[in-house]
């Protein structure tokens, strides 16, 4: 484990930015925020430290929690392939080309994989089967059947994703870098979702956009993450932070770990990094 320990690290106002995952990071076991840490993000926020939420998840399942904890900050979904305030336009979009998505909807489906396909902040199946319904119930999306005709009247599509049960995950892993790891970016970002991205598409690189778009040097932010898909987050950031529930991978090349956020994470880091008055003003929304 690559964790120097707090005496090690630089602390107090070193850091200006804070970069939180959602699912495995943020949110309890049951996918919600609580009170605590609604609490925490809220504080911060007051004594001026910017909270990005950065995840996998499409922009309408992040809405509700950004609003809950009462964020001015641009939200970053799609894994990176998005940058946007709610009910405003992107400032940053990245999108499959179609003949990529025809051809991976054509793998998935001859492989027999279940397919989600995200297109303009709304979800399309490639069945209405039990792991469509569960995603739906999960994350409060909604479903929509694929049109008969495919892909040929849905718009620019922003990522695909297969669901498949946790034993499965990695030959689905190996079968969809081999097919498309040259042309588009594949992740995992649980222990049950595989992910085709488009090959820029990134939270590290979501958060260079962002690093400009504050005037926050990249040094000078903490990233928090669980999973491989916030792995090139946290080697981008300042200080690259992983919680002790997360992949071992993440661990390992993580410059710290610290408890899950909702079990004391977050009070970990605001106590070491966060407990001097910052310099930087409360943040809004950057213009």
């Amino acid at each position: 484990m690559n964790n120097a320990g707090f005496q090690a690290l630089p602390e107090g106002n070193q850091y200006e930015a804070l970069a939180l995952d959602l699912d495995g990071t943020l949110l309890n076991a049951a996918g919600e925020l609580e009170p605590l840490v609604v609490s925490q993000v809220k504080n911060l926020s007051q004594r001026g430290v910017p909270v990005f939420l950065v995840s996998g998840r499409m922009q309408p399942a992040i809405d509700n929690i950004w609003r809950q904890l009462q964020l001015l900050t641009h939200i970053v979904s799609y894994n990176g392939a998005r940058i946007a305030l709610p009910g405003q336009l992107p400032i940053y979009d990245q999108f499959l080309p179609d003949d990529l998505a025809e051809q991976a909807l054509a793998f998935c489906q001859q492989a027999g994989f279940h397919l989600n396909i995200y297109a303009d902040d709304m979800l399309y199946v490639s069945g209405m089967n039990r792991s469509a319904r569960w995603y739906s119930e999960h994350f409060g999306i909604e479903l929509h059947p694929l049109p008969p005709d495919g892909l040929a009247r849905i718009p620019p599509r922003t990522k695909l994703l297969t669901i498949v049960e946790e034993g499965e995950l990695d030959d689905t892993y190996a079968a969809l870098a081999k097919e498309f790891g040259q042309v588009a970016r594949i992740v995992t970002s649980s222990r049950r979702f595989v992910e085709i991205l488009p090959l820029n598409a990134s939270k590290a690189n979501a958060l260079r956009v962002l690093a400009d778009k504050y005037s926050i040097p990249l040094e000078k932010w903490i990233a928090v993450g669980d999973g491989m898909n916030d792995l090139d987050m946290i080697h981008a950031a300042g200080l690259g932070v992983a919680v002790e529930n997360g992949d071992e991978k993440v661990k390992l090349e993580a410059d710290l770990v610290v408890p899950p956020l909702p079990e004391g994470g977050l009070g970990v880091l605001m106590e070491k990094f966060f407990s001097s008055p910052q310099r930087r003003e409360k943040c809004s929304s950057a213009t």
